[in-house]
């Protein structure tokens, strides 16, 4: 029956210690809030590209970006800026450049872009 009572006090602590961690760390969270700045990346990547300097990452990452918002008009503008630099990616990329292009009305080189993705995924 001893055992009870301290067992009681031993919870108390660990729960009171929990609840007190908890909200120091929010505090800490909201302290260093204000130092951080939201950076839109994408819109970074573009005015350097419109600055004229390109790198297959960044062309990538715009084309794949545009791609996966559905806004295939882009991709298909970085896909294409991409495929000039080099035609050595994954084959996937040649399905998305082929999509993008479908959706912009330029079927003739959408197909072949699908003839080169079927091509490679044998």
């Amino acid at each position: 029956m001893k055992k009870s009572p301290l067992l009681l006090i031993f919870i108390f602590c660990f729960i009171s210690h929990n609840i007190y961690s908890q909200l120091g760390s929010e505090y800490i969270a909201d302290k260093n809030q204000d130092s951080y700045v939201n950076v839109d990346v994408l819109k970074t990547y573009e005015r350097v590209s419109d600055k004229g300097y390109k790198s297959i990452d960044m062309l990538k990452k715009l084309a794949n970006a545009s791609f996966f918002n559905s806004n295939f008009i882009e991709a298909a503008k970085w896909y294409d800026q991409l495929f000039s630099m080099t035609s050595d990616f994954e084959t996937v990329y040649y399905y998305r450049y082929a999509q993008s292009l479908k959706s912009v009305n330029n079927p003739k080189k959408a197909d072949e872009m699908m003839k080169i993705f079927i091509e490679k995924s044998k």
